[in-house]
């Protein structure tokens, strides 16, 4: 089974500290002076459709993308089964749709190591962004990580069911322009109700 598959059923928890709202907020005031009429959104990486899930609140129409079904299947049931999410790698998905709005959060086009693939996922959101439409994304800027460099973290997390550390530890390929992040999870029971 992929990573990305299994890391969908903690994906939630590990996440549930994210300002989703804020972000939304922050991220409709710039289509809102970028391209006010916008209806449409197409999430690149959408994960388990959080985002998607407050413009979807706002009254966009919604569609995502995503290499996990795993996490398309957490989106879909979040959604609603009227939303398009497709199971592919950005560099590429195909629909038939054109969109206002393409964003790709989260760091997501981080991911993308290797000039080729990037220049793929460009390509392909040129192709489904409608004229006028706006493409936001973000991404890991190298001298800002040079200067505030990545270092190993802990994260600690629990729900009703499972607790659940996150170690993540950064190895810096300088002469390529990556930062490798390794993440190892402890996955344990909750025994007697307790944290």
């Amino acid at each position: 089974m992929p990573f990305a598959d299994i890391y969908a059923r903690y994906y939630n928890l590990l996440y549930k500290d994210k300002d989703y709202p804020a972000e939304f907020r922050y991220l409709n005031a710039i289509i809102s002076l970028s391209a006010a009429s916008a209806n449409s959104i197409l999430d690149l990486g959408c994960g388990t459709g959080k985002h998607l899930r407050c413009f979807q609140d706002a009254g966009y129409n919604v569609a995502g993308v995503d290499v996990s079904a795993a996490m398309l299947a957490a989106a879909q049931e979040q959604l609603g089964e009227g939303v398009d999410l497709i199971n592919a790698k950005i560099s590429e998905f195909y629909t038939d749709k054109k969109f206002n709005v393409i964003t790709s959060l989260f760091h997501v086009m981080s991911y993308q190591a290797d000039t080729a693939e990037l220049a793929k996922v460009l390509a392909n959101v040129a192709e489904h962004l409608a004229d006028g439409g706006l493409f936001i994304f973000d991404f890991w800027y190298g001298p800002a990580v040079l200067t505030d460099l990545p270092a190993v973290r802990i994260k600690r997390l629990a729900d009703e069911e499972i607790k659940i550390t996150r170690i993540t530890e950064p190895v810096m390929r300088y002469n390529e322009n990556i930062v490798e992040v390794n993440f190892e999870l402890l996955i344990e029971p909750k025994t007697g109700g307790g944290a």
